[in-house]
């Protein structure tokens, strides 16, 4: 029962202390809300990035993986079927994360 009442104590201090804080300040400025000395929106975007790098060069890898494939499998018709599927794989996903990233520095620009 305590940790239940403590459980929905913070919950409201989280929510509400933000809130109280944007009040108690000068409406005219901005309100950064930091993390260990670092903006948030700024945290946000090196994750982000980092994300979308790490996603973009699994995809290349992938790539370069089903060519290796490909041209092993010169006289298997099976192998060369899941090579195909594979490099088809890799070029769907560069193209998703290529849009994402387009999506995000879209919202992004309209952010900042």
């Amino acid at each position: 029962m305590f940790f239940k009442r403590m459980k929905y104590l913070c919950l409201a201090a989280i929510i509400l202390l933000p809130t109280a804080s944007a009040i108690a300040t000068d409406s005219s400025k901005p309100i950064v809300i930091t993390f260990l000395g670092v903006d948030i929106k700024e945290r946000a975007t090196r994750a982000i990035q980092f994300l979308l790098s790490v996603a973009g060069t699994v995809a290349l890898l992938m790539l370069i993986v089903g060519g290796i494939f490909f041209m092993i499998s010169i006289g298997n018709p099976d192998s060369q079927q899941k090579a195909k599927r594979m490099v088809i794989g890799a070029l769907a996903g560069l193209i998703v994360i290529l849009m994402s990233f387009a999506l995000i520095s879209l919202v992004n620009d309209f952010l900042v």
